[in-house]
């Protein structure tokens, strides 16, 4: 996938088989350029949650907005209201 031009990996996977993944549902790495959410998050809701954050924060570092990029409640507000924001733009023909 691409974030701001810049191509990032997705992965699913485990903690056994990603050990950076031990006590996370999903992170962001920005120097390797990907996302990885665990596999083993059977909710499809969960599963969407986790991966808009996890891209909430590649895109908050692709932007040179790495201040922001670390603010858990700011990434958690947008990713968490980003499907609203998508409703109330599409019904007002803003996208």
């Amino acid at each position: 996938m691409k974030i701001l031009g810049t191509d990032y990996e997705y992965l699913e996977t485990t903690e056994k088989a990603d050990p950076d993944l031990v006590d996370l549902s999903g992170y962001s790495d920005n120097e390797a350029k990907k996302i990885v959410v665990s596999s083993e998050i059977e909710s499809g809701y969960m599963k969407r949650k986790i991966m808009r954050h996890e891209i909430i924060h590649a895109f908050l570092h692709e932007s040179g907005l790495d201040h922001y990029n670390s603010d858990d409640i700011i990434v958690d507000w947008i990713a968490n209201q980003f499907p609203k924001l998508q409703n109330v733009f599409q019904q007002m023909g803003a996208i």
